[in-house]
């Protein structure tokens, strides 16, 4: 009886690892939280700032979002990945005027544009 206890601790600890394990090789299930053209692009400290418009030529139109990137975010669809799976970091072939899917981390802050994390981008072939 007393050995119970932590056969069932190393039992979570192994689903867990387990969890933790799995590669996901798709973007997120939901809907994207904003799909639009990338408008502007900053590098920064952690990774790229990018102003993405669902109506880039309207400047009060749309949605607009400034999302972040870190080394969390995951992305898709970039030349160099197809058909590949989801990666981390900030690629080096983004650019302005790419169509993206985006998935925030969390909550955006409520202004417009909005501004967001960004959990993961899709890069979307050309119209």
């Amino acid at each position: 009886y007393a050995c119970e206890v932590p056969m069932r601790a190393l039992l979570l600890l192994s689903l867990v690892v387990a969890a933790a394990c799995v590669v996901n090789t798709d973007p997120p299930s939901k809907l994207p939280d904003i799909i639009g053209e990338i408008t502007q692009l900053t590098s920064t400290a952690s990774g790229v700032s990018i102003l993405i418009e669902e109506v880039p030529a309207q400047s009060s139109a749309g949605a607009k979002a400034w999302v972040s990137t870190d080394a969390s975010t995951e992305w898709k669809g970039l030349a160099q990945d197809s058909p590949g799976p989801l990666r981390t970091g900030s690629p080096a072939h983004l650019a302005i005027g790419m169509r993206v899917d985006v998935w925030f981390a969390g909550a955006a802050e409520v202004s417009y544009p909005m501004q967001a994390k960004a959990r993961a981008i899709s890069v979307l072939l050309p119209r």
